[in-house]
């Protein structure tokens, strides 16, 4: 039967964040699939390690003892693994998402080498209370989402001063959640490749072309001042294929700022494709391969589309 993996993150069962999980859940219910509620602060949940055994392990498996690890036998891992959708209700803490909900996503870095989250719908609900910022919180999940390549299904902000007119909404979306989980179900997941992929996420909450851009030029937006250039020009990187990765990366960069400045967006979307699996491949090959993991970086994890 279709899964749906229903997350409520807050201490409490049935505040304001919980009305907003409790009314997607019903929405939910009513296309009949089921519902595996989850309340997660009653599972042991602790921050990654750093081990890198996930990347080691040829099934991608987490070491650690509590329910996100065992080898992939954890309980909350089980639940992920046959999950047909992911949903997650949070309340807004220090003007962004809670520290379990980043820990939650934090832990699903084994299916970063596997790629088997992808395509798998996702909606949040960021719920405030004080000042808000829920807007913030909500832009973090979609962030996250377009990490692990998640079908991104909708993220509602509310605060509680509008919780009784967003009620409806968070219903509304449990019902789209649970539609897309029985789409995955009959007919698997939709899985685009990585230009389709930030297409997408383009015209959600989150903008992974700006944010590459900004990301590599250090906010400048200038290619002369990104890290990739002084990295290069600089001879910080030694290791010969590393630095033949960092040479793609330089032109690519100059590519893409070139079409963002001319507002060519389809063009930038083409390029961060291969500008991201060049960036990460001289890093992982400079940094990663040999000083800290001990591993190859997994064919899953950002290729060369």
């Amino acid at each position: 039967m279709t899964r749906v993996l229903s997350i409520l993150t807050s201490n409490r069962k049935t505040g304001f964040t919980g009305q907003a999980f409790w009314a997607a859940v019903a929405g939910m219910r009513k296309e009949k699939v089921e519902v595996d509620e989850v309340w997660l602060p009653q599972y042991d949940l602790r921050p990654c390690t750093s081990c890198f055994a996930c990347i080691r392990d040829e099934e991608h498996r987490c070491v650690q003892t509590d329910d996100m690890g065992q080898m992939g036998e954890g309980a909350l891992m089980q639940k992920v693994k046959t999950a047909n959708a992911i949903f997650l209700a949070d309340p807004v803490y220090c003007w962004s998402n809670t520290a379990r909900s980043q820990l939650f996503f934090e832990r699903l870095y084994p299916f970063m080498w596997t790629g088997t989250l992808q395509g798998i719908p996702f909606g949040s609900v960021s719920c405030a209370g004080n000042q808000g910022m829920m807007h913030e919180a909500s832009r973090q999940f979609c962030k996250l989402a377009y990490t692990y390549q998640f079908e991104w299904i909708g993220g509602l902000d509310i605060h509680r001063a509008d919780l009784e007119n967003k009620l409806k909404s968070c219903e509304y979306l449990g019902r789209q959640i649970a539609q897309a989980a029985i789409r995955v179900e009959q007919d698997g997941p939709i899985k685009l490749n990585h230009q389709e992929l930030t297409h997408a996420y383009m015209a959600h909450k989150w903008d992974p072309v700006y944010a590459y851009i900004y990301n590599l030029t250090q906010g400048t937006f200038d290619w002369s001042k990104s890290l990739p250039y002084l990295a290069l020009s600089e001879n910080r990187f030694q290791d010969p294929e590393a630095i033949e990765l960092l040479e793609v990366v330089c032109d690519k960069l100059k590519d893409m700022i070139r079409a963002w400045n001319e507002q060519d967006l389809n063009t930038c979307t083409f390029i961060v494709n291969e500008l991201s699996a060049a960036w990460t491949g001289a890093t992982w090959k400079e940094f990663l391969e040999k000083k800290i993991i001990g591993a190859g970086k997994p064919s899953a994890y950002r290729p060369a589309e």
